[in-house]
C-alpha cells in the first residue's frame, strides 16, 4: 500500500490535498441520515480503516460487489489517493459491517451510536410522532421520517393468558425504517415496551387518519383562513348571521353549508358536497353525517360539523400549533344595534 494511503487523515473529506479543489463526500456510497455514526466518521478521514468501514457499512446494505469497487474508487479519488488494483481488491474482501469490526478499527463512537441502543428504544427516540383515532382504533405513527398507519389490531391482542403483541410487526417495521434487521430480535417484553410508548404519548382524535388529499388540504384552508370564528350562542341568537364566520361549540366548528360550497369553490374545488364529505370524513364531528340542521330565529339551516381536535392534531403534527380564536361578542352587531337595522346577507 502506498504511503499516502497510510495517513490518517480525518476531518479532510471534501478537499483534494494536491490542488485545494472541493470535493464531496456524499458520493462514497449512499450516505443517509439512517447511517450510523461510525461511517459518517469514516467519511471525514482518508485512511485504509475508514475505507473498510464504508465498504463494510456498503456490504451490509446489500450493494454488490461492482458498487462497492465504485464507491472505493471515489473515495480514492475524492482524497487524492492511489491504490494497487491488488490491494483494491482485498479491500473490496471486508467483513459485513458489525460493532465489533468497526471497533477493532477504531472508530467505534459508542457513546453517540444508535447502533448501539436496543432496537426498541432506537424507534421509541426515533418516533417522531403518533395520533391514535379512537373510533377506527388506528395508530398514525411517523418514524424517522417514515409515515405508518397500523390498526391497533395488528399491534395487540388481549388474549386469555393476557395481551399478545405482534413481535413480528415490530421486527418488519425496524427493518422498514432502518434497511436493517433488529440486533436483538424484538420479543414480547421490548415490542410491548414500544406499543406503551407509542400509546403513552399518542395524540388522540375520533376520526381515521386516511390518505391526504387535495380536497381535505382545501377543507382545512379554507377553515382556517377564510373566516372569524364566533361563539354558537351569537349565530343562534341572531347576533351574526350564518355567511359572516364560523361557529364554535366545544369541540365541534359548524359552518353554513352553502357558505363552504362558496370558500371551497374560491380555493379551486368545484366537487360535489358529497365528494367533499367523503374525502374529509377524519375532519367531521360525525363521519357517517357531514351536517346538521340547526333553527336561527324562523329559519332552519344546514351546517357542516367539524372536529375541532382532529383539525389542531392534524395541523400539529405538520409543525403548526393552530387554536382559533373564538370571539363571545361582535363588534358589528353591536354598531347595528347603535343604529337599528338587521342584518343584510
Amino acid at each position: 500500500m502506498d504511503n499516502n494511503f497510510n495517513a490518517q487523515n480525518c476531518g479532510t473529506s471534501g478537499t483534494n490535498r494536491t490542488n485545494g479543489t472541493s470535493g464531496d463526500t456524499q458520493d462514497i456510497g449512499l450516505n443517509s441520515r439512517f447511517e450510523p455514526i461510525c461511517v459518517k466518521k469514516a467519511r471525514e478521514c482518508s485512511s485504509p480503516e475508514a475505507l473498510k468501514v464504508i465498504l463494510s457499512w456498503a456490504k451490509r446494505r446489500g450493494l454488490t460487489e461492482s458498487q462497492r469497487l465504485s464507491i472505493a474508487k471515489t473515495f480514492l479519488k475524492v482524497h487524492n489517493l492511489d491504490l494497487s488494483p491488488d490491494k483494491l481488491l482485498e479491500l473490496l474482501d471486508v467483513p459485513q459491517f458489525s460493532c465489533d469490526y468497526v471497533r477493532n478499527l477504531g472508530f467505534c463512537k459508542e457513546e453517540e451510536c444508535a447502533e448501539s441502543l436496543h432496537p426498541a428504544d432506537r424507534l421509541i427516540i426515533d418516533t417522531e410522532s403518533v395520533l391514535l383515532f379512537h373510533s377506527t382504533s388506528e395508530l398514525d405513527i411517523k418514524i424517522a421520517g417514515r409515515r405508518e398507519i397500523i390498526p391497533i389490531k395488528k399491534i395487540a391482542k388481549q388474549g386469555k393468558d393476557g395481551m399478545k403483541v405482534n413481535v413480528a410487526l415490530f421486527n418488519e417495521l425496524f427493518l422498514k425504517c432502518y434497511y436493517i434487521p433488529p440486533n436483538p430480535p424484538f420479543d414480547e417484553e421490548s415490542a410491548l415496551k414500544v406499543y406503551q410508548s407509542w400509546v403513552d404519548n399518542a395524540v388522540i382524535v375520533r376520526e381515521p387518519f386516511d390518505v391526504e388529499s387535495s380536497i381535505e388540504e382545501a377543507v382545512i384552508e379554507v377553515l382556517t383562513t377564510k373566516r372569524e370564528f364566533y361563539d354558537v350562542k351569537l349565530l343562534k341568537e341572531g347576533k351574526v348571521p350564518p355567511k359572516r364566520g364560523f361557529f364554535v361549540e366545544g369541540d365541534i366548528i359548524l359552518v353554513d353549508s352553502e357558505l363552504l360550497k362558496e370558500l371551497l369553490e374560491e380555493v379551486g374545488v368545484y366537487e360535489s358536497m358529497r365528494k367533499v364529505a367523503k374525502s374529509v370524513r377524519r375532519l367531521l364531528a360525525n363521519p357517517n353525517r357531514a351536517s346538521i340542521r340547526l333553527r336561527i330565529k324562523e329559519q332552519r339551516r344546514y351546517f357542516w360539523a367539524f372536529n375541532l381536535e382532529a383539525i389542531k392534531a392534524i395541523l400539529k403534527r405538520e409543525g403548526e400549533d393552530w387554536t382559533p380564536e373564538v370571539k363571545k361578542e361582535d363588534d358589528f352587531s353591536k354598531a347595528i344595534e347603535e343604529i337599528g337595522g338587521d342584518f343584510i346577507e
